[in-house]
């Protein structure tokens, strides 16, 4: 389906609301290291999240990949992001997921990376003085300059944006995140020899409901982004 748009970014959003409950049939489709890391989640609720959340990765991308959703093989790649295993019949298909207390978000792309983030609005994490120890300079002056009734939606359209970006090129937190400027919806190329630097990315920002910030990042120049929800 992708492979007919090449420019085409999928995003699905996942319903948590009410709160997930994962039968045994479903939880079949998850393999040993998935069930392993579901297992170590200290409550209940944080424990049916993740295994829901990659239930619907699996159905989502089986979809894609015309397999059982327990055939889907997942494995790394050498920045340690996931990805699909090289045998798979669709090895350009791109993905990448994020999840919070109230939803999950899927986005899939077409032989490009692709990363996502969602967040539930917290005023109470909206703090300037952790934006100053991790955010650029231009998004500190462009938080200092709005409302306080403004301004926590604000920190989180950064945040996202920002960890959007960092899933995106799979080097996480080797990335400082104050050199990462997320005020234009275009990170340039700044340094060939940086890794993280060599391509252009967009950003996008978009409403999820649930009082919740998301943005995903993608590869390359903007993309035509649609979205679904998964049922």
């Amino acid at each position: 389906m992708l492979a007919g748009d090449a420019n085409a970014v999928h995003l699905w959003r996942v319903s948590f609301t009410p709160s997930p409950v994962v039968g045994r049939d479903d939880a079949n489709v998850l393999d040993h290291a998935e069930r392993r890391a579901a297992a170590r989640f200290r409550f209940d609720e944080d424990r049916q999240r993740y295994t829901s959340s990659h239930i619907a990765l699996r159905r989502i991308l089986a979809r894609y990949l015309g397999v059982a959703a327990s055939g889907v093989a997942f494995a790394k790649d050498p920045n340690g992001k996931p990805c699909l295993a090289d045998d798979r019949a669709e090895p350009d298909i791109r993905f990448n997921l994020s999840h919070c207390r109230r939803l999950a978000l899927i986005a899939v792309a077409w032989r490009r990376e692709v990363g996502v983030d969602v967040e539930a609005i917290t005023p109470d994490a909206a703090d300037l003085r952790l934006a100053a120890r991790r955010f650029a300079p231009r998004e500190i002056a462009a938080l200092q300059a709005l409302p306080d009734a403004a301004r926590h939606a604000a920190f989180f359209r950064i945040w996202t944006r920002k960890e959007a970006y960092l899933k995106a090129v799979g080097q996480g937190l080797s990335i400082p995140l104050d050199s990462v400027d997320t005020t234009s919806d275009i990170i340039e190329p700044a340094d060939s020899e940086t890794a993280h630097r060599s391509s252009r990315w967009s950003l996008h920002s978009f409403e999820v409901g649930h009082d919740c910030a998301a943005a995903v990042s993608i590869q390359g120049a903007a993309a035509h982004i649609r979205g679904f929800d998964w049922r």
